[in-house]
């Protein structure tokens, strides 16, 4: 099953950014360390004015021994529609003042 964590969203972001692991990750432990406060992808939030920033988590297995895991495949078109159903990558308007 495909996870979303909304990490950061700004009132009006005008740019998403999706965190997605590699074999064996996780959504949260890839991108920060054992210390309290060390996830950096809310640091990315944060600072970056008109981001929403996501991580994706699901079950990557390297190996039949490590657990299961979907066909990459399959995964990437799982994971398309799951951003897809929350409207993450669509364009977003930006105004600007008119000369």
């Amino acid at each position: 099953m495909t996870e979303l964590v909304e990490v950061s969203a700004d009132e009006a972001p005008v740019l998403d950014v999706v965190f997605v692991h590699g074999l064996d990750g996780d959504a949260r432990a890839n991108w920060s360390t054992k210390r309290e406060g060390s996830f950096w992808p809310e640091w990315l939030g944060r600072d970056v004015e008109g981001l929403a920033v996501w991580s994706v988590g699901y079950e990557a297995a390297s190996s039949r021994w490590l657990g299961h895991a979907m066909p990459i495949q399959d995964r990437a078109i799982n994971l398309l529609a799951c951003l897809e159903s929350h409207g993450i990558g669509n364009a977003r308007c930006v105004s600007s003042p008119t000369a």
